[in-house]
């Protein structure tokens, strides 16, 4: 992580006010984020494995529902889809980029002839999949397409870095302090769809929800879930690393380009490629 004085300081500013968590911090972090990436709407969350589950939960996937997914990535990818009852289906992945071979997935879901309900595709690295291929697919055989852009923040497609947002129906974030930016921990799932936003909502926060003629103390558990909410101390510095986000990308890829120019002519290596039309965001160099 890289912390200066100004997150320093909004983090002090939190400190000083009324609300350390479910205050008005979270709701400007979120706002922010909807306008960096391009999406309607955000839920801040406790970290991307959270975000994960959560997206599991509201699309509902239960026993004998098969998630394709890939094998190269962090175990919270497999483990969303376990959480819930179904069975995840591992793709290989495309030998240039790492991220999910988009041919090898169309093989599966002939094979499986409409058991697989989604499917979650990793930015590995900070590589963006072949999303245009993916939305295809999607679209042909009726399943929700989930990025788990957790490496990838800060890349783009075509230039767009708003690009997750025209393919995914949900994208989840990573905070974590080894991402391109950090709230400590952290991460937020993004959607352009109402529905799927107020059950981001409701398994954020327990199951519960609040009536505005009851009591302030009173509440019903509509579903069952748990706390995976952000504090307002965490989304202070949350909002103040966004506005360094495409420099630690910038700085990233020129780290990048110092060790493929320092590794290029060593036989037995072989350096990360990125595709005509990618920006990679470098949050690994495999």
């Amino acid at each position: 992580q890289s912390i200066n004085q100004p997150d320093i300081k909004e983090v002090l500013k939190v400190l000083k006010k009324e609300f350390l968590t479910q205050g008005p911090t979270i709701k400007i972090f979120e706002h922010q984020l909807k306008k960096f990436f391009g999406f309607k709407h955000c839920a801040v969350v406790s970290n991307g494995t959270a975000a994960l589950y959560i997206a599991a939960k509201s699309l509902e996937w239960k026993e004998k529902d098969h998630i394709i997914t890939t094998p190269n990535t962090f175990v919270a990818t497999a483990n969303c889809i376990l959480h819930v009852g179904a069975k995840p289906e591992f793709v290989d992945i495309d030998k240039d980029t790492y991220t999910i071979d988009v041919e090898k997935v169309e093989d599966r879901l002939k094979k499986l002839n409409g058991k697989v309900k989604a499917i979650i595709a990793v930015d590995y690295a900070g590589h963006p999949c072949d999303w245009k291929s993916l939305k295809f697919l999607s679209k042909k055989y009726n399943l929700k397409l989930i990025n788990d852009n957790c490496h990838a923040l800060g890349a783009k497609i075509n230039g767009d870095m708003k690009y997750a947002s025209k393919y995914a129906d949900i994208v989840t974030h990573s905070y974590h302090p080894v991402k391109t930016i950090t709230t400590g921990e952290g991460g937020s799932i993004f959607t352009n769809d109402a529905k799927l936003y107020k059950k981001f909502i409701l398994y954020r926060n327990n199951g519960i929800v609040k009536n505005k003629n009851f009591s302030p103390w009173e509440y019903k558990v509509k579903e069952l879930s748990m706390n995976f909410r952000l504090s307002d101390i965490q989304c202070a510095l949350g909002i103040s690393q966004l506005k360094r986000l495409n420099k630690f990308v910038l700085k990233r890829n020129e780290i990048a380009k110092y060790y493929s120019k320092k590794f290029e002519s060593i036989s037995n290596l072989k350096v990360p490629k990125v595709k005509n039309n990618f920006y990679h965001a470098f949050h690994l160099y495999p």
